[in-house]
Formats: C-alpha cells, sequence, structure tokens
C-alpha cells in the first residue's frame, strides 16, 4: 500500500530528503489484529517492519510456526499406525493401568513389559517408582565408576611423576571412591531386583 504524499516533496510537512520522498509506504500492522502476540503489550496489533514482506509480523509468525511443529510432534508417525496404538492399549474393560492422559484412570509406566501404575517424570517419560528408582541408581553408580577411573588414573599420574604428596592425596580418594562404587553397585542390583519382580 502507498499513499502519495504529493508529487513535489514540500519540507514544511516533512518532505525532501531520503524520508520524504513522493511515495511513502503506510504504516502496515499485522493482520492478526487483536489476536496479534504483542497486542497485549502493545496496546494494539504490532506495526510490520519495512523487511518483513508478509501480513503477520515476526512474533505472530514464530507463534504460528510453534503451534505447527506441536501439531507435527503429537500428529502419529507412519511406523506407529493402528496396530502400535493397539498394543499399547490396556485390555478392554480393564480398569488397570493405561498409557494415556485423558483422564480415564491412572497412567501406566512408559516402559513395555511394566503395569505398574506411573509415579514420576523423569526425563520427559513417566516411570513407575521402581523403574525411576533404578535409572537414578544406574546413574549414579555411573558417576561413581567414573570418579574411580579418574582417581585411578590421577594416582598413577602422580606415582610416574615421583610426587609423594599427591600420591597419598589420590591413593586415599581412590581407596574411599572404591568403597562408595562397591555400596552403588549393590544399591543398584537391590533396585533392579525390585523392577523384576
Amino acid at each position: 500500500m502507498y499513499r502519495i504524499e504529493g508529487r513535489v516533496p514540500d519540507p514544511a510537512r516533512g518532505g525532501g530528503g531520503q524520508g520524504g520522498g513522493v511515495l511513502r509506504k503506510a504504516d502496515r500492522l499485522c493482520s492478526a489484529g487483536e489476536r496479534c502476540a504483542s497486542h497485549a503489550a502493545l496496546g494494539g496489533p504490532a506495526k510490520l517492519s519495512r523487511g518483513n514482506p508478509g501480513p503477520l509480523c515476526y512474533a505472530c509468525e514464530e507463534r504460528h510456526a510453534a503451534a505447527q511443529l506441536g501439531k507435527e510432534a503429537a500428529r502419529p508417525k507412519p511406523a506407529e499406525g493402528r496396530e502400535a496404538a493397539r498394543r499399547r492399549r490396556p485390555p478392554a474393560g480393564g480398569d488397570g493401568p493405561r498409557r494415556g492422559g485423558d483422564g480415564r484412570g491412572p497412567l501406566a509406566c512408559a516402559l513395555d513389559p511394566c503395569q505398574r501404575p506411573a509415579d514420576r517424570l523423569q526425563g520427559g517419560v513417566r516411570l513407575c517408582r521402581e523403574h525411576a528408582e533404578a535409572g537414578l541408581a544406574r546413574g549414579f553408580q555411573e558417576g561413581r565408576t567414573i570418579w574411580a577411573l579418574t582417581c585411578d588414573r590421577n594416582l598413577r599420574d602422580a606415582l610416574a611423576s615421583s610426587n609423594e604428596e599427591q600420591a597419598r592425596k589420590w591413593s586415599g580418594l581412590l581407596e574411599e571412591a572404591k568403597a562408595r562404587l562397591a555400596w552403588a553397585e549393590a544399591d543398584l542390583a537391590a533396585k533392579e531386583a525390585r523392577v523384576r519382580r
């Protein structure tokens, strides 16, 4: 949309120079109107920038793109057809735990053979208490393993450089790390045994 202000730039009316040529682009506003993403902050639809060729402001375009991505994520994948959905469904007439969120009963653990009620959300997945505790114990045990290996490597470096003070320090830390690793492995074995029950 262009308005013709006048044929001759008039300095008295703000004409002349770069900003006041013969044709001036009218202030374009976001076509979303009251539904504009910036409406609440600005009290009206946002002005479109000169570089924006579309009818929507950039905020509305981003909101639209995010909504489209959300729809794509919610849409079942081709490999997840009706058969996969049927396998996830609980038996007909069963009031047991299920994998869904429409309020028809308790949610089940997301891991396949498990049918215990979901208790916690861990890593974006609903798990039963036993699987969640086993996962945390596994992570704890992995961290203890890494620390024990680090202590061992540093002790070897200290012994190779004949640094007795560092060797004593890392020797004590390695013994403590081995004891904690043994405890973490026993805890993990107990938690995994609870999962198998």
